[in-house]
């Protein structure tokens, strides 16, 4: 027999590992600072990682607030409604999900060979 714990103990274990992590990466960031000394390339668009690829896409076409703030938290905020969907249309909850993971995949592939092709 499965051994469950409650609701409010997991809040608790989940927010004391959070905070940990947190701590944990905030005393690496002090210890190890990133260097920001390379040039700026001349065509004046700054190469991101690949995961920020699609983000620096919609940056490129869109204004910043929409493309910066509003739609990633709008994408967000779809990732974490998807529990809730799933239990009580499950349908409709994988048809959300698969939305936002083909729009970021297509968004992250247009973005590579934009961004990186671009002069």
């Amino acid at each position: 027999m499965k051994k469950f714990i409650r609701r409010e103990e997991l809040v608790k274990r989940e927010i004391a590992a959070a905070l940990v992590v947190f701590n944990i990466v905030l005393f690496l960031s002090i210890i190890f600072p990133s260097s920001i000394k390379e040039e700026l390339p001349s065509h004046g668009l700054v190469p991101a990682p690949w995961i920020f690829i699609s983000i620096q896409l919609l940056l490129k076409y869109l204004p910043v607030v929409w493309a910066g703030i509003i739609l990633p938290l709008l994408l967000l905020g779809m990732l974490f409604t998807f529990p809730y969907l799933a239990r009580n249309g499950p349908t409709l909850a994988k048809i959300i999900l698969l939305g936002v993971i083909v729009l970021m995949i297509c968004f992250t592939i247009i973005g590579h060979f934009t961004i990186k092709g671009s002069p």
